[in-house]
Parts: structure tokens; C-alpha cells; sequence
């Protein structure tokens, strides 16, 4: 295993652990708001802090990106960085709480007007969050990042859970998000102790990295947020609660399996952007761990979507099945070609990034409209599948122009991964039909367990034989048994003492 794709494993187990903890926080505070909340205070809510990711992608200068991709960062670096967040947050934050009348007006809402005033605020503070946090990525340390995820996951679903039962009420929701954000600030300057001094001698340096990176971002959202918006105009708020939840469940599972590695890919390949055969070759081996993880996991949420519904969120959300099934299936294959971005960051190929973006609006926006029209939310889901798939090949052939490696051996490259999510999900398909049929919130919880244990060990067995068959090439499986082994080994070293 390489030197830089090691530190980026222990990298990822640092993550790991943050994400364990922040999905148990999750997973109860999801169970319990399905309970006390409705899909309409989802789809206020939702609306609300959409209109604030696009104003925030659109004003993004990906600034933290930018310290990181740098040979070299002074204190002058750090400062300019920080002076451009507030010339960013505070004008724009204050002109949006002004406009909220407006923007509520819009979707024919006055409730949002409030909801919008308290996200703006919540977003504002994150801009003054201590920039010398990007520089521990930058060296590839990221237990300070896992601490502050971890702390403000914890204070959310805290201040959520006990605003949801006293009220019942979608502030529980903007509160709970205003408090992970003044949670966020605090740790940040308490890990990475700054005083900030109003400059700005760097920022065209800053500017040269940023400015397409920050184009492509804005397309981005626009491509992945735009859905809740269309919802909320032109159907209704409960829609667009079934909908927002039912995405947010289904990405769950597949982000959290992920992200302990992704995190880390940014700052890994930037730390040796100039040796291309290694760049290479840690690519390769990222991509491939992440399908590895990501494909079952998805196929496997798809297979389980109507029982987990049931069980996590309750009967009132279970037009979010369809929607939970469709998409955590498409997030999974996603996967294939998605680690193109932090590879094109790290080249300071931003621009190729954002031509990649505005390519994928293009496409996807008059699917996802059209249907939208035709078929409603279902419709919509469907159009995200398509959509998806199309932008798999986009990103294959993003890869193949940065580092020369042919679609084809991309998809290669994983093919024991998807042959044995096949055989996987026929093995749960054929349980399923000999399973019975109960409505029971115990009988689901068991279908659960035991589907997602039969799954596991189809998956696993038969990844280790497929391996074997081809010789046990260097791969996920290798990595998978290199990180398992060094934990073994330090366990036995534990218990010795």
C-alpha cells in the first residue's frame, strides 16, 4: 500500500469512527421526528435551507480548497481567506433577510419568511469559521474535523429532538440546524486558535484557483438542489417532505460508507499532483474502494427500502418508499467516476470541473422537469435515474482525459464488485420470497437484521472467491485485509498489555 493512500485509510478511519457516532445520532433523531413531525414541516423546512444552499454555492469562492491545494500558506494566507468569507457572508446574508418577504411570497408561504431569516443567520456564522481548519487537511490530519463533526451532530439532535417534542413544530428543524452552526464556529477557533486580521494581499492567488471551482460549484447545486424548489412551486410542501426525506434516507447509507474516504481524497491526491504515476495509481485504488463499499450498500438499502421506511420513519411516510428505492440505487452506482472531482481539484483542473458541471445541468435539468411534468414526484425520481446514469459516463471520460486510464478499464476495474453485489441481490431477492409477510414493527425489524446479515456474507464470500479466482490482484480486497490486519494487530497489542 503506498505511502499517501495509507495515510489516507487512516484517514478514513478517523472518519469512520466520527461517522459510526453521528449516524447512531442520526438514525435516532430521524426515528424519532418522523414521529413527532409532518411532511409538510419537512417540506417548509426543506425549501428554506435549499434557497440557502444555492445562495451559498452561488457565493462560495471554495476558498478552504484553495489553502489547501497550495505548495506553501502563510499567516497572510490564512487572513485573506478569512476577510473574503466576511466580504462574502455578511452582505449577502443581510440582503437575503431582507428579501425573505419576497422569496416567501414566491412560493405563496409567509412562514418562510421567518425560517429563511433564521438560516440566513445560521449561514452567516459558518463564514467565520476559523480557516486554519483546512490546514490540518492539508497535512492529511483530520481527527479535528471528525471532532467538530462529530460535536455539532451531537448538539442538533439534542436541541431538535427537545424542540420537536415541546413544540411539534418545523423550527425544531432551523433551530436545530442554527445550532450546529454556532457549535461549528466555536470548536473551530478552540482547535485552531486565530485572530483574524482584515487583508486581502493574497486573494488573487486564492482567486486563480477558486474562480472556476467555485463556477462549477454553483452548477452543481443548482444540478442537485433545484428538484426541492420545482416541488415546492408546483406541487405542495408535503410533496416535497416525502421527497427531501425519502433522498436524505436513501443517500444515508452510501454517503456515510463513503465519505470516511472521500474526505480525504482532496488533500491526498493534491500531496502528489506532480508524480503522475502514483496520482495514478492512488486514484485507481480510491475509486475502486469506494465502489467496493458504496454498490452493496446502496443495492442493498434498495432491496430493504419498504421495511426500513416502515420501521425508521412510520406509515404516514410510506409514499417515500418508491423514492427511498430508486434513488439509493442510483446514489450507489453513482459512485463509479464520482472521486473525478477532488482528482480535477487537485490537478487545479477546475475549469474542466466546471465545464463537467454545466454539461450535467444541461442534461439533467430538462429530464428532471420533464418528468416532473409527466409523473409527478415519481416521475422525477425516474428522471434522476437516467439522469445519473448519463452522468456516470461524463465523469468515466473526465477521468480517462486527467489521467489516461480508457473507460473501459475503469469499469473493469471493478468488476468483482458489481458481480458479487449480482449475486447479492439475488440471494436477498430469493429470501424475500420465501420470507413472511408481516406488518409487525418486530417482524420487520428481524426481516431487516437478517436480510442485511444474509446479504453481508453472500457479499463478502463472494468478493474473497472472486479474488481468488483471479489471483488476489491488488484491489479493494487487499486494502480491506491490510487495514483489517493492522487493526487485528493493535488489538492483540492492547489486550497483551
Amino acid at each position: 500500500m503506498s505511502n499517501t493512500f495509507g495515510r489516507m485509510i487512516k484517514g478514513s478511519l478517523l472518519f469512520t469512527l466520527g461517522s459510526v457516532t453521528a449516524n447512531i445520532l442520526g438514525a435516532l433523531s430521524t426515528i424519532i421526528l418522523a414521529r413527532l413531525l409532518t411532511p409538510a414541516d419537512y417540506g417548509i423546512f426543506a425549501i428554506g435551507a435549499t434557497v440557502i444552499a444555492i445562495l451559498s454555492s452561488v457565493t462560495d469562492w471554495s476558498i478552504g480548497q484553495a489553502l489547501i491545494q497550495r505548495n506553501e500558506v502563510d499567516d497572510d494566507h490564512v487572513n485573506t481567506a478569512w476577510t473574503l468569507n466576511f466580504l462574502r457572508v455578511v452582505p449577502i446574508g443581510i440582503g437575503l433577510m431582507l428579501l425573505s418577504p419576497l422569496i416567501a411570497a414566491s412560493f405563496d408561504d409567509p412562514r418562510l419568511t421567518d425560517v429563511l431569516i433564521a438560516l440566513a443567520a445560521g449561514w452567516m456564522l459558518m463564514g467565520f469559521v476559523s480557516p486554519k481548519i483546512a490546514l490540518f487537511q492539508r497535512q492529511l490530519q483530520f481527527g479535528q474535523q471528525v471532532l467538530i463533526n462529530v460535536s455539532q451532530k451531537l448538539v442538533s439532535v439534542i436541541v431538535t429532538i427537545v424542540i420537536a417534542i415541546l413544540y411539534k413544530s418545523y423550527w425544531a428543524l432551523v433551530i436545530g440546524t442554527l445550532s450546529a452552526s454556532v457549535v461549528t464556529m466555536a470548536i473551530s477557533y478552540v482547535i485552531a486558535p486565530f485572530i483574524p486580521r482584515f487583508t486581502l494581499k493574497h486573494g488573487r492567488e486564492i482567486f486563480s484557483f477558486s474562480a472556476w471551482a467555485s463556477l462549477g460549484e454553483i452548477v452543481n447545486t443548482l444540478n442537485w438542489r433545484i428538484d426541492a424548489l420545482l416541488i415546492g412551486k408546483f406541487l405542495n410542501v408535503h410533496d416535497i417532505g416525502y421527497y427531501t426525506v425519502g433522498s436524505n434516507l436513501a443517500l444515508l447509507p452510501t454517503r456515510e460508507a463513503i465519505t470516511p474516504l472521500t474526505k480525504t481524497l482532496f488533500p491526498g491526491f493534491s500531496s502528489i499532483r506532480n508524480d503522475p504515476d502514483r496520482l495514478r495509481s492512488a486514484y485507481s485504488r480510491a475509486q475502486n474502494f469506494v465502489t467496493a463499499v458504496s454498490l452493496p450498500v446502496g443495492v442493498g438499502v434498495a432491496l430493504l427500502g419498504d421495511p426500513i421506511v416502515r420501521v425508521l420513519l412510520g406509515e404516514r411516510w410510506l409514499p417515500a418508499i418508491f423514492i427511498v428505492q430508486t434513488l439509493s440505487l442510483i446514489f450507489s452506482i453513482q459512485t463509479l467516476g464520482t472521486q473525478v472531482g477532488p482528482l480535477a481539484m487537485a490537478m487545479g483542473e477546475t475549469r474542466m470541473l466546471f465545464r463537467r458541471s454545466l454539461e450535467l445541468l444541461f442534461i439533467r435539468l430538462p429530464i428532471v422537469v420533464a418528468g416532473l411534468y409527466i409523473a409527478g414526484i415519481k416521475g422525477m425520481v425516474v428522471a434522476r435515474l437516467i439522469a445519473g446514469i448519463i452522468a456516470i459516463g461524463i465523469n468515466l471520460r473526465m477521468v480517462k482525459r486527467l489521467l489516461g486510464l480508457s473507460i473501459w478499464s475503469q469499469l473493469r476495474a471493478n468488476e468483482r464488485a458489481i458481480a458479487s453485489t449480482a449475486i447479492m441481490a439475488g440471494c436477498v431477492l430469493a429470501a424475500q420470497t420465501i420470507t413472511p409477510h408481516s406488518l409487525a414493527t418486530f417482524a420487520l425489524i428481524l426481516q431487516i437484521l437478517q436480510l442485511s446479515a444474509l446479504g453481508a456474507v453472500v457479499y463478502c464470500a463472494s468478493s474473497y472467491l472472486l479474488w481468488t479466482i483471479a489471483g488476489r490482484p491488488a484491489g479493494p480486497e487487499t486494502d480491506a485485509l491490510h487495514v483489517f490486519n493492522k487493526i487485528l494487530t493493535r488489538v492483540r497489542l492492547v489486550m497483551q498489555r
